[in-house]
């Protein structure tokens, strides 16, 4: 819970719909959705506003999101509760690789894809196929573990990702 001091010190600051926003995405978070749509549908929000209220607040420190285009979705994992919070990537979402040819664990939190690619030398769009489940290892060296999408068959790697939905 946001703590009551440091929210009235941030409804001071912030406009009233981006302190509302910010403490309805509290009691959701960890999160995530399909689509903004069905985020401000939940919030009982329009879109357009809710876009921009989260864009602000994350450019202002007070929330952790990713947003993947293409039918990835948006998850929201950290919102600051009080003056001293700091953001914590511990609770992000991240897939979980496995490097068989040394047997160590490797994540990649979302949105830190690319770094991966280029620290690896892999094209991009080869590591994001990768990580949708579309293929079963990874330059010959890493298998998925574990993923912030909902896959079928991890063994098998074709089948289509379906997201998690949050519980209400």
């Amino acid at each position: 819970m946001i703590d009551p001091s440091y929210l009235a010190h941030l409804r001071r600051q912030l406009r009233a719909e981006q302190t509302m926003t910010l403490v309805q995405i509290e009691q959701l978070v960890p999160g995530w959705w399909p689509t903004l749509t069905d985020l401000a549908e939940q919030l009982g929000s329009e879109r357009a506003t809710l876009n921009r209220c989260l864009s602000r607040l994350e450019r202002q420190g007070l929330l952790r999101r990713v947003t993947r285009g293409n039918g990835g979705g948006t998850w929201i994992w950290w919102v600051k509760r009080h003056a001293d919070d700091q953001p914590d990537d511990a609770g992000a979402p991240r897939w979980a690789l496995r490097d068989t040819v040394c047997c160590r664990r490797v994540e990649i939190i979302v949105g830190k894809e690319r770094a991966f690619a280029a620290a690896k030398g892999i094209p991009f769009n080869t590591v994001r196929n990768f990580l949708a489940g579309h293929r079963p290892l990874l330059s010959k060296r890493w298998r998925l573990v574990s993923s912030p999408l909902l896959i079928e068959d991890l063994e098998d790697q074709a089948a289509v990702h379906r997201p998690v939905v949050p519980a209400s």
